[in-house]
């Protein structure tokens, strides 16, 4: 999923199969920022940054209110100057605004929208989104650079 995403740098939109992303720089006027207009509809979500600060951030429910505040968390990765904060599976969303901590010069926000097929999965915890592989997302495997690395 990172591979589309760092292909896709620039600000902009893609489509690929049930998968749509908008990239978008976001401005950083003060401690609360918004994402630009218009709002698009996301499921998940990853956010870029450059500087040695921290970046939170909260989203809205298509159909509810603002979650709580959560710290990105970059695992470390990084793509030149970038800090790359990890993919964060929403829900269905239609907001999203982010605070900075400390130095952040540059801030850019990966909208994705992902049909979700129902796949047959076995039990899972409540709240955890549905299972799709690579095969049923028609993932490109060209761009496949490394086996997963998988938490134990």
């Amino acid at each position: 999923m990172f591979a589309v995403i760092a292909a896709l740098s620039a600000p902009g939109l893609a489509h690929a199969g049930d998968v749509s992303m908008r990239v978008q720089e976001i401005p950083l006027h003060g401690r609360v920022l918004a994402a630009a207009q218009p709002p698009t509809h996301f499921n998940m979500f990853a956010v870029h940054w450059i500087g040695s600060g921290a970046v939170s951030y909260r989203t809205h429910g298509l159909h509810g209110s603002w979650s709580a505040w959560t710290t990105a968390d970059s695992d470390g990765d990084s793509t030149g100057q970038w800090h790359d904060g990890g993919l964060a599976w929403t829900g269905a969303s239609d907001g999203i605004q982010f605070r900075t901590a400390r130095s952040v010069q540059r801030l850019r926000a990966y909208e994705l929208w992902s049909l979700v097929t129902t796949a047959a999965r076995g039990l899972s915890a409540a709240a955890e989104p549905s299972i799709v592989t690579r095969t049923q997302w028609h993932a490109n495997q060209e761009i496949v650079r490394a086996k997963p690395l998988v938490a134990p």
